[in-house]
């Protein structure tokens, strides 16, 4: 088998894994609308079982509004899960970062960074009622579930961690092990493809 020939089949067998990465994907973002709108419902109830005097003090008309809004955000969970977590610079398979990996049973930094990020829709409507305040990534001073990551106060992120299902963390290492298979296979592409060009050098040079 020449060079090309080689180098074709790897691409082949990286296709395979790229396509598996997809699937794993999308399995996961399907455990992950689960999980948020478990996760809002718990974290709305929490709330406001902490927060009683606040909540009371909205009145009845405004305490009915801003239940209504929670229900909505924890409905949109497929919406928002789709908007924060289909960026392709969150999954390999779609930018093929050089970062390393390796078996864990943790969900990616990443992932959870921007799953955060996404919480932080449930954290701006408790903020807007006055139910919470959030803190700042720029003033550890003030202490809260909630963070602001921005320099104008916009942006809203969770600010604790999270305790993800089982079912999420071993998603992601199933993709994580597909990642350092499809890793492996581009050094061998890289390496066959030097090995091409050293081969081709020879050759030139004999004819002459």
């Amino acid at each position: 088998m020449n060079f090309d020939e080689q180098i074709v089949e790897k691409k082949q067998q990286k296709q395979k894994l790229l396509d598996a990465m997809e699937i794993k994907k999308e399995i996961f973002l399907e455990e992950l609308i689960k999980f948020t709108s478990s996760w809002f419902e718990k974290e709305t109830l929490s709330t406001i079982k902490d927060n009683p005097e606040k909540v009371i003090a909205l009145g009845e008309h405004k305490a009915r509004e801003l239940k209504v809004n929670l229900k909505e955000v924890k409905e949109k969970s497929p919406e928002l899960v789709q908007q924060y977590m289909e960026e392709k610079h969150l999954w390999w398979h779609t930018n093929e970062d050089r970062e390393s990996y390796y078996k864990s049973h943790r969900v990616m930094a990443k992932h959870e960074k921007q799953i955060k990020l996404m919480f932080g829709e449930l954290g701006n409507i408790l903020i807007q009622y006055g139910i919470v305040k959030a803190g700042s990534e720029y003033d550890r001073k003030h202490s809260s579930s909630w963070i602001y990551i921005d320099r104008n106060f916009k942006k809203v992120q969770y600010g604790y961690g999270l305790s993800f299902p089982e079912e999420l963390s071993g998603i992601t290492n199933e993709y994580r092990e597909l990642i350092m298979k499809a890793q492996d296979i581009n050094q061998d592409i890289e390496e066959l493809e030097e090995k091409k060009k050293r081969h081709s050098i020879e050759d030139w040079w004999a004819s002459l």
